[in-house]
């Protein structure tokens, strides 16, 4: 009997272990599923995030047209340019723009510089004066500010200062066709100057960041009259078809509230 006995509690024991494990794999499991529903939730989270955060730039993007037009409204083709679909979101992990630049350039499809030494689309054939990435910004002054936060590309393929002050156009001219550059900071009227002349390249174009750092007076590249004016013109002139076509983004930087 003693022997029947311990046989069966040993069958007990095994059946309790078998159940306790059963019970802690259903645990785990459980805990596991709610850890990826918690992270399916927080990437959902976050795209709904951005997704607004799109959806708001490009209704800045379409009132500052309608306003520059002097009209209520733009037409539907124009709006459909304006949508999310013609916007990139830089990232908002890091301050500095060249930091948001360099996290988003494989999302961005861009292939920049990063060593220091003649820029690497020289070697390839690449066409001079012809940038992948340019920032705008509504002043001379702004736009040394901004050189002033892209040190590492700078040092890596000399980055091209496109605005009035202390520069000639023709020598701006000559400068453009002699290097072999990736990216371009300046403004739109000097911008549109140069690629009316043929001495800046746009075709290559696959990003424009528009610098939304507010002025004194609470204004910006969009707002302010007289350069959201230049900027249109240059859009409708040298950009349009292209991000109608959806081979040239925008990016907004220092957008305040992100």
């Amino acid at each position: 009997m003693k022997g029947t006995t311990s046989k069966s509690l040993l069958k007990v024991k095994k059946t309790v272990s078998i159940e306790k494990k059963r019970n802690q794999n259903a645990t785990i499991k459980q805990k596991e599923q709610a850890q990826g529903d918690s992270s399916l939730e927080g990437e959902y989270e976050e795209y709904i995030a951005d997704t607004n955060v799109l959806v708001h730039q490009a209704s800045l993007l379409c009132e500052s047209y309608c306003k520059s037009l002097k009209a209520e409204s733009a037409s539907f083709l124009e709006k459909d340019a304006f949508s999310v679909d013609s916007l990139v979101q830089l990232p908002t992990s890091k301050p500095r723009l060249e930091q948001k630049l360099q996290l988003g350039e494989a999302q961005f499809g861009l292939d920049l510089c990063h060593i220091r030494k003649p820029c690497k689309h020289a070697g390839k054939g690449g066409k001079k004066g012809c940038p992948s990435v340019l920032v705008l910004t509504s002043s001379a002054k702004r736009a040394l500010e901004l050189m002033r936060e892209l040190p590492h590309y700078n040092q890596a393929c000399r980055i091209h200062k496109l605005f009035a002050k202390h520069i000639k156009v023709e020598e701006q001219a000559q400068l453009l066709k002699k290097f072999h550059i990736c990216m371009a900071v300046g403004t739109p009227n000097r911008v549109q100057k140069l690629a009316d002349e043929d001495a800046l390249d746009v075709s290559q174009l696959k990003l424009i960041v528009l610098d939304m750092r507010l002025d004194a007076k609470k204004r910006d590249l969009l707002t302010l009259s007289e350069v959201r004016d230049d900027f249109w013109s240059l859009y409708r002139t040298h950009f349009r078809e292209k991000v109608q076509g959806g081979g040239l983004k925008f990016a907004m930087a220092h957008l305040p509230g992100v």
